[in-house]
């Protein structure tokens, strides 16, 4: 091989070796936007459980408070129940003696 070949070899390999490392830049200016969107997607996905959470949290809370409510409402309707229970005793008995006395 002559210089001249040499030469032109040389250049060929380092034009090679060129647009290879562009390839290689550019792949990886693609993986770090990749990777970037990924963080951003991660951030929000984030943002919107933690939401979630607080919106679980003030659902399960107001939910406790209005079981509470509807078994003070129980409570308060079993004592009403049991208060015209005893009012239908006497009532029936009343009713009963003034049956017996006509």
């Amino acid at each position: 091989m002559n210089n001249e070949r040499r030469f032109d070899r040389m250049e060929r390999l380092l034009r090679l070796l060129i647009r290879a490392g562009k390839r290689g830049r550019t792949r990886l200016n693609d993986l770090d936007e990749k990777i970037g969107m990924l963080v951003d997607a991660q951030i929000r996905t984030e943002d919107q459980l933690h939401l979630m959470n607080e919106q679980s949290i003030a659902m399960r809370d107001e939910h406790d408070k209005r079981s509470r409510e509807v078994f003070e409402l129980f409570r308060l309707t079993d004592e009403k129940i049991a208060t015209l229970t005893e009012a239908q005793i006497v009532s029936d008995s009343k009713l009963s003696a003034l049956i017996e006395r006509t």
